[in-house]
């Protein structure tokens, strides 16, 4: 979300969810699993130009020998050969690795995939994005690793029901916020120290003593809280029946979801409805945001995997878009950060880190930005230029006694 004035701007990075990707399907869509998927899957290695079939001795005998023979290749013989690993078992399909079907997913590499009956190990490619998922019909490239007597005991207390643990409670979770805003706060602080600069941090109502933080803080504090949460309920909605603003259903990015009921679908119609419905309502909040004048206030939502303050910080710490907020050239940048941490069943828990920092916009851009609200004053009222200095001094008054905060209970509600 975006807002610009000669004020200040503020400037947030959008997550992906519900993005427009086009994508080839990653498995053959059939829940039948008939012949015609297996027909599909057989041409599909038909047109795979393989050249080792590691499930055949003859296939795993002429994988040695080639591998031993490329150990032994000069830099010059292995980049005339480069176009030979094309066709290894281990190579990427073609087909899910082109610029109109790439994605970007949250995982590295993929070994097994399992569910209730059945373990599968990867034969091909361990990239989630270049792989195909038909585990029950394709066996060269998934082999199932529980057979004879191992797929009985597996069905052994089937009956038998697993209890959910409880989640974490609020106060665990308020502690483990803390905790993780200290360690980014002191980290950041190292970083720039080691460069010669100072930083500060907004106030927040976790380290702030009773009465100590600021309006404007409390009110930069209320705002960024509220868009995390609605972060987090964006993940929880429903990707395969998405509905857009406009209440249009987006065409799902792989093959229709076998939950398809009249009743399911319209239950995930209600809630994007509801959920774009608090996203217009955050955006029009955000003209209240205390921004400083000619600042842009600009930060970045992370979801983060982990509760371990080692792992958060490396991660943190790594990020080429946080790089350039730790080397902004002012003596004592104004940072914020906010942490939310969200407890699910089984003490699993969900957080969110927003980072960011106010930065001086330009000269360029600031007389770019009043210009434009010039004119768009004159536009909308010629007879604005003639007003007077007590009409100027007055409405600026009444803005002033104007209620800061109350933006999160008038516009943001539920």
């Amino acid at each position: 979300m975006t807002r610009e004035s000669f004020n200040g701007t503020v400037t947030f990075w959008e997550s992906t969810t519900g993005a427009k990707f086009h994508l080839s399907e990653r498995w053959a869509g059939d829940h039948t699993r008939g012949d015609k998927t297996r027909k599909r899957i057989e041409e599909r290695w038909k047109s795979r130009p393989a050249r080792y079939d590691l499930l055949t001795p003859e296939g795993k005998k002429a994988w040695k020998k080639d591998t031993a023979k490329r150990q032994g290749m000069n830099r010059h013989e292995l980049l005339k050969s480069m176009t030979d690993l094309t066709s290894l078992p281990i190579s990427p399909w073609k087909q899910l690795y082109d610029s109109e079907s790439l994605v970007v997913v949250p995982y590295e590499s993929i070994e097994i995939v399992f569910n209730g009956s059945q373990v599968w190990g990867n034969l091909g490619n361990h990239h989630p994005a270049c792989i195909y998922y038909d585990m029950e019909d394709d066996s060269r490239s998934w082999l199932p690793l529980i057979s004879g007597d191992g797929e009985k005991e597996l069905q052994v207390g089937k009956a038998v029901a697993i209890p959910v643990g409880p989640p974490m409670s609020k106060h665990t979770c308020q502690e483990l916020e803390d905790s993780i805003e200290m360690e980014i706060e002191e980290s950041v602080r190292m970083i720039r120290m080691r460069q010669g600069k100072d930083s500060s941090f907004t106030g927040n109502r976790k380290s702030a003593d009773a009465g100590t933080m600021s309006e404007e803080a409390d009110l930069l504090q209320d705002c960024l809280e509220k868009y995390v949460e609605l972060l987090e309920a964006e993940m929880k909605l429903e990707a395969d029946w998405c509905y857009d603003d406009g209440d249009r259903l987006r065409k799902p990015w792989g093959p229709t979801s076998p939950l398809n009921t009249q009743t399911y679908m319209q239950q995930c119609r209600v809630e994007w409805s509801k959920y774009w419905k608090k996203k217009d309502a955050l955006k029009k909040a955000r003209s209240y945001l205390p921004v400083k004048d000619n600042h842009v206030l600009s930060g970045i939502p992370f979801h983060i995997s982990s509760t371990d303050l080692k792992v958060i910080r490396k991660d943190l710490m790594e990020c080429r878009a946080l790089q350039e907020y730790f080397s902004l050239d002012m003596e004592e940048a104004p940072f914020f950060t906010v942490v939310k941490v969200f407890p699910m069943p089984s003490s699993v828990l969900s957080v969110w880190i927003f980072f960011g920092a106010e930065v001086p916009m330009s000269k360029e851009r600031v007389l770019e930005l009043a210009t434009a609200k010039v004119k768009k004053i004159l536009d909308k009222d010629p007879d604005a230029s003639s007003e007077s200095e007590e009409d100027e001094k007055a409405r600026r008054e009444r803005k002033r006694k104007r209620k800061k905060g109350a933006w999160a209970k008038d516009e943001i509600k539920g």
